[in-house]
């Protein structure tokens, strides 16, 4: 694969993943930066997703085929890593992980932004969880 160019993608993306990065960083609950943050994502997240339209005039299966193969190489990278510093992983889907264990998660976190060069943040601390499996809720 030849990481020397960028595409067209990649570069007509690259101020809005950029914007909403910048407010990612600074939202707080309820506010109008949260909400901004929301819209961008919606924003990328349906552009990825026209990607894999067959009709799309600037998408192309191999393209969001390759940027699926891409995202899981590297959450694979990050779980990996999370697991040499000392965390279990119990979740991973997409663009996020869900750890438990007493390690250092600024250690994950720096180490996961040099080995993948993402721009990885920590979300939130949780008590705990609970992840659903298909066909064990009930309607009552």
């Amino acid at each position: 694969m030849d990481n020397s160019r960028r595409g067209f993608l990649s570069r007509a993306l690259e101020d809005l993943l950029d914007t909403r990065l910048y407010y990612k960083s600074i939202k707080s609950d309820g506010d109008v930066n949260s909400l901004r943050d929301t819209a961008l994502k919606w924003l990328l997240l349906t552009s990825f997703g026209y990607t894999g339209y067959k009709n799309a005039r600037f998408g192309k299966i191999e393209v969001h085929e390759m940027v699926t193969a891409i995202g899981r190489k590297l959450l694979a990278r990050a779980a990996a890593i999370a697991m040499e510093e000392g965390f279990e992983v119990i979740h991973g889907i997409v663009d996020s992980l869900w750890l438990r264990g007493g390690g250092s998660i600024d250690r994950v976190l720096e180490r996961v932004r040099e080995e993948t060069r993402l721009d990885i943040v920590l979300d939130s601390h949780y008590r705990w969880i609970v992840f659903l499996l298909p066909g064990t809720a009930r309607e009552h």
